[in-house]
């Protein structure tokens, strides 16, 4: 059995926002969005004090690498689809461990 860990970060900008509680509650809702439909963990990391923008992680263990791609781009879509946030950067990274 193949086991992979996928790493992405991604910036995201959230025009709309006003203050820092608009953007607070996006990042829970995308937090919890994330957490309730996808087996892929997901955190904020940068940018804790701007309020228009944050940097978003997400890891996730996968039998494929191609199943680690299509979940962050489900992601991606759910952000961009919802109109609260705009992804303006990405890097993706998977890694195979190696085997004993």
């Amino acid at each position: 059995m193949n086991i992979y860990i996928g790493a992405a970060k991604l910036e995201i900008s959230m025009p709309g926002n006003r203050s820092l509680k608009d953007k607070r509650q996006v990042i829970k809702s995308v937090i919890d969005r994330v957490g309730r439909s996808r087996t892929m963990a997901i955190s904020e990391v940068g940018n804790h004090d701007l309020w228009k923008s944050a940097t978003l992680a997400l890891v996730c263990l996968c039998e494929a690498p191609s199943r680690f791609e299509e979940g962050v781009s489900e992601v991606i879509d759910m952000l961009e689809m919802g109109g609260e946030a705009e992804v303006s950067k990405e890097s993706r990274w998977v890694f195979k461990p190696e085997e004993e």
